[in-house]
Parts: structure tokens; sequence; C-alpha cells
């Protein structure tokens, strides 16, 4: 059976995995679904804020 996946090394560390698009949509797809129920979670539970683009874009630049 043929391998599905390639590796590619770059100073004899794997930098690179080249895989087929159907797996890789697949794996999107996944990612996309999980990062879906994170949201619903933290909706649910109330962890979101409510403000205006000015009041996020302040908020973020106290962040740093």
């Amino acid at each position: 059976e043929e391998a599905r996946e390639a590796m590619i090394t770059v100073h004899g560390k794997v930098r690179f995995i080249i895989i087929p698009v159907d797996a890789y949509n697949h794996y999107r797809e996944m990612e996309l679904a999980l990062a879906l129920e994170e949201t619903k979670q933290d909706y649910q539970a109330g962890r979101y804020n409510t403000e205006s683009v000015a009041e996020h874009v302040k908020r973020l630049r106290k962040m740093k």
C-alpha cells in the first residue's frame, strides 16, 4: 500500500508534510467543527463580549 503523505525535511528536521487534498479538506472540516463547538460552549457559558469596534480595538491595545 502506498503512503498517503510525504515528509519534507530541512537540515534533518521534518518541516513540512504533504497530504492529499481530500485529507487536508477533511482535516480543515474537523478543525472548523471543533472551533464552532468551542464557540457555542463559550456563548452558552457567557464567555463573550458585546462592544463596538472602537471599544474592541482599545481593549486589544491595552493587552500589549
